[in-house]
C-alpha cells in the first residue's frame, strides 16, 4: 500500500527490498512469540501470557525496529547515482519493517491469546494460494499448498512434534553450554575484548586484499566487438575484417545471433564514425544453456581474432541495465597542446598494458582520413595582387568540380561537373605542380601556399574545455582498485607536463565520488541509531556498548568476502549500511533484558549471565531466519543475480560474525562496565 502511495512500481529494486525484508519482518514476530511461550511454560493463562510478554518485550523490538527504520531512511534520500538507484529500495524495506511492528504488537499476541478456528487456518490457506498464484505463477502456487500440505501431514503423524522436542533439547543443551561458558567469559573478559579488538583490526586489512568495482560484473550474455582499422582504410576493406570476425563468431555455439555495422562503432554510450571503423553486436543463450560463462566465451574470441591484420580489437561486455558497456577501466587525458598530449597518452597507453589482466588497451584518438593541407602565404598572395579565397576556388573547381552544363534525357535533367581526373590529382606531386590563375597570367601554386600532407581527428572529445583523449583496457582477472594500484605509482613516476592532466575516469570517477554518499549515509545511520538507542532506552552508556557490535559485523564481511571472492562494491557497502540497524538487535535485546534483572536489584554479573542465556534463543531464531531469507539472494540465482548477491553475502557474514561474537562480546563488555560503576557507587556510599 505504501509503495503505491509512493509512487514506485514492482520492479527489481523493490523487489529486492521485499526479498531482503522477509528475514528481517519475521524478527519482531519471534522475540513476540518466545516471550509469550516463557509465560506460557510458567503456567500463565494464554490472554496474560500474551499481555505480558508482549508488554516485557515491547521497548526491545519497538528499539530493534525503529533502528532498521532510521538506517534504511537515509538510504532512500543519498544524492548521486546511489541515492536515485536506490531510493525504491530503502524506502521499500522501511515501510515494510514499520508493518511487522505494527502485526507483531497486533495480530501476534492476539493469535497466541486466542485459538484459532479451523476455518480460519482454511482461509489462510486459501489467501496465500491466491496471492501465490496472482504475484509469481499457478506453478508456485501448487508447489506452496504442497509444501504446507505435507507440513500438516507431518503434524498428524507426529513427525513435527517429535522433530519440535528434538530441536527444544539441541536448544536447551546449547544455552547451558553458553551458561557454562559465560561464567569463564566474565572472568576472562580483558582477554575477550582484547581478542575481539585484535580480530577486527586485521580483518580490516581484508578489505584491500578483494579489490574493489563500482558494480559488481553480471553475466548478461551479450557482448559487443568494436572494431578500429588504420586510418585511410577503405570501406570495402574494413568490410573484409569484419568478415573474418563474423566467421570465427559464427563458429561459438553459445551464439544465437549477431549483427554487424561498418562505419560506426560504438565506443562507451556513444558512436564514432568512419570508415576504417565497425562493431558487431553479439547475444548469447541463457545462462543457464550454456556451460561458458560471457567472460570465457570473449577471452577465448580474443584468441582466435588476435592474428586479424591491422585490426584494433576491442571486446566489452552490455551494460546490466541495457545499452552498450564502457570498458572496464579507463584514463582521462587532458590538455590543450595535441603534441605533448598524444605524447602522454602513448607512455599511459603503454603502462596500462603491462597491468596485469588488462586486455583491448586502446585510446579514443580516432585518426580520420589522410587528407592535404594548403595553407596560403599571406604574404605571397599580397605581392600577386592574389586573395585566399581565388585559391579555395581554384582547388574547389579542380577536386570538387563546377557544374559545367546540363544533360537533359527522357524529360529528366544530369548535371555535368567537371574536374580533374583522379589520376591527375591523387598525389602529393600532382598537386604540388597544380597553377592558379593571377592577373590574366598563372603561377605555380607551391609559390603562394604551402602544402603538406596530414591527418585530422573524426571527432574531438573535450572536458572542462580541454581536449580529451580516454585510454580504456578492459580486465580479464583483478578488479578497478588492483588495476588503480599497479598504474597510479607508474603515472606519478612520469614527467607530465604542468598543462596536461592525467585522471581515472569511468568506473574509477564513480567510484570515488559515489562511495562518498554512501559512507555519508553510513555516518548518519551510525548517529540517528544512537540517538534514537539513547532516547529510548534513557542512558547514553548502554546505547554505546550496542554500537559497539558494529565492528563486530565488519569482521564478518571481510572474512566472507575474502571467502567468496567478492570485491567490494556499491552492492556490499550497502549491505554494510544496512547492518547498522540489524546487527545492533541483538545487543538490544540482551542489555534491555538485563536491565530489568537490574532494576530487579540483582548485580551486574547476576543479569547478565541470566539476561544472555535468557535470550540464546530468540537471538539465535531471528538471525538464523534473516539468513535465511537472504540466502537465494546470496546464492545468485536467476539471470542478472550476480549484482545482487554480492548485498546478501555481506548481509549474512555480518550476521554470523555479529552473532557469534555479540553473545561473548557484549557479556563481557556490560558487566565491566556496570561493575565499575557499582564499585564507584560502593564507594561513594562509603565515603
Amino acid at each position: 500500500l505504501l509503495i503505491y502511495w509512493a509512487g514506485f512500481t514492482l520492479n527489481s529494486m523493490t523487489l529486492m527490498g521485499l526479498s531482503i525484508s522477509i528475514g528481517i519482518l519475521v524478527n519482531n514476530a519471534i522475540v513476540v512469540l518466545e516471550n509469550i511461550t516463557n509465560y506460557r511454560n510458567r503456567g500463565f493463562a494464554p490472554r496474560e501470557a500474551a499481555a505480558k510478554g508482549t508488554s516485557e518485550i515491547a521497548l526491545a523490538v519497538a528499539a530493534s525496529t525503529l533502528t532498521n527504520i532510521v538506517v534504511f531512511l537515509p538510504i532512500g534520500f543519498m544524492g548521486g547515482i546511489v541515492g536515485q538507484f536506490f531510493k525504491e529500495f530503502g524506502l521499500t524495506v522501511a515501510f515494510a519493517t514499520v508493518f511487522s511492528l505494527i502485526v507483531s504488537f497486533t495480530l501476534t499476541p492476539m493469535m497466541s491469546a486466542t485459538k484459532m478456528r479451523r476455518s480460519m487456518y482454511l482461509f489462510a490457506a486459501v489467501a496465500v494460494f491466491a496471492g501465490v498464484w496472482l504475484i509469481v505463477g499457478l506453478t508456485q502456487a501448487v508447489m506452496t499448498i504442497l509444501f504446507v500440505g505435507a507440513l500438516v501431514l507431518a503434524e498428524r503423524l507426529g513427525m513435527l512434534v517429535r522433530f519440535f522436542r528434538w530441536f527444544d533439547r539441541l536448544m536447551n543443551a546449547a544455552i547451558e553450554s553458553y551458561g557454562k561458558s559465560l561464567n569463564w567469559i566474565l572472568d576472562h573478559r580483558a582477554r575477550i575484548i582484547g581478542g575481539v579488538a585484535v580480530i577486527f583490526i586485521v580483518s580490516l586489512g581484508l578489505f584491500g586484499v578483494v579489490g574493489g568495482e563500482f558494480f559488481p560484473q553480471a553475466d548478461q550474455g551479450e557482448f559487443y566487438v568494436s572494431v578500429k582499422m588504420p586510418p585511410g582504410t577503405r570501406l570495402d576493406v574494413t568490410d573484409q575484417a569484419m568478415s573474418l570476425m563474423e566467421d570465427q563468431i559464427s563458429r561459438i555455439p553459445e551464439v544465437v545471433s549477431y549483427y554487424t555495422t561498418i562505419g560506426i562503432a560504438q565506443v562507451g554510450h556513444g558512436d564514432s564514425y568512419g570508415s576504417q571503423l565497425g562493431g558487431i553486436y553479439v547475444k548469447l543463450n541463457d545462462k543457464k544453456e550454456r556451460q561458458r560463462s560471457t567472460d570465457q566465451i570473449t577471452a577465448d574470441l580474443r584468441n582466435h581474432i588476435a592474428e586479424i591484420p591491422a585490426a584494433d580489437i576491442v571486446i566489452t561486455k552490455t551494460s546490466e541495465f541495457g545499452g552498450g558497456g564502457e570498458s572496464d577501466m579507463q584514463i582521462e587525458v587532458t590538455g590543450n597542446d595535441m603534441a605533448e598530449l598524444l605524447r602522454v597518452v602513448d607512455q599511459v597507453q603503454a603502462i596500462t598494458a603491462q597491468t596485469p589482466g588488462a586486455v583491448d588497451v586502446t585510446n579514443s584518438w580516432i585518426t580520420g582520413k589522410p587528407e592535404l593541407k594548403v595553407i596560403p602565404k599571406r604574404e605571397a598572395l599580397a605581392d600577386q595582387g592574389f586573395h585566399a579565397s581565388g585559391i579555395a576556388t581554384t582547388l574547389r573547381a579542380l577536386f570538387e568540380g563546377t557544374i559545367a552544363t546540363t544533360y537533359r534525357e527522357s524529360g529528366k535533367e544530369y548535371d555535368v561537373r567537371v574536374r580533374l581526373a583522379e589520376s591527375d590529382r591523387s598525389k602529393l606531386e600532382q598537386v604540388r605542380s597544380l597553377e592558379v590563375r593571377s592577373n590574366n597570367s598563372w603561377i605555380p601554386l607551391t609559390s603562394v601556399a604551402s602544402i603538406s600532407e596530414a591527418a585530422g581527428p573524426t571527432t574531438i572529445d573535450r572536458k572542462n574545455k580541454e581536449r580529451l583523449v580516454t585510454v580504456s583496457a578492459n580486465l580479464t582477472s583483478g578488479t578497478i582498485s588492483d588495476a588503480q594500484k599497479y598504474i597510479q605509482p607508474r603515472l606519478d613516476s612520469l614527467a607530465i607536463p604542468a598543462e596536461v592532466s592525467v585522471i581515472f575516469g569511468g568506473e574509477a570517477e564513480f567510484m570515488g565520488r559515489e562511495f562518498g554518499y554512501i559512507y555519508q549515509a553510513m555516518l548518519l545511520a551510525s548517529i540517528l541509531t544512537y540517538m534514537l538507542l539513547c532516547a529510548m532506552l534513557n542512558s547514553y552508556i548502554r546505547p554505546l556498548i550496542i554500537m559497539l557490535t558494529l565492528p563486530l559485523g565488519l569482521i564478518g564481511v571481510a572474512l566472507i568476502l575474502v571467502l567468496t571472492d567478492t570485491a567490494v562494491s556499491m552492492m556490499v557497502l550497502m549491505g554494510m549500511v544496512m547492518l547498522v540497524g540489524i546487527v545492533v538487535n541483538n545487543a538490544i535485546l540482551i542489555l534491555d533484558y538485563a536491565h530489568v534483572f537490574r532494576e530487579q536489584g540483582k548485580s551486574a554479573r547476576e543479569a547478565t549471565l541470566i539476561a544472555a542465556p535468557g535470550r540464546f534463543r530468540p537471538i539465535l531464531m531471528t538471525n538464523l531466519a534473516t539468513i535465511l531469507g537472504m540466502a537465494p539472494l546470496a546464492f545468485g540465482i536467476g539471470s542478472g543475480a550476480e549484482w545482487r548477491a554480492p548485498m546478501a553475502i555481506a548481509s549474512i557474514g555480518a550476521l554470523i560474525s555479529s552473532t557469534v561474537l555479540t553473545l561473548f562480546f557484549v557479556p563481557a563488555v556490560y558487566e565491566y562496565i556496570e561493575s565499575r560503576a557499582e564499585k564507584k557507587a560502593a564507594r561513594g556510599a562509603t565515603v
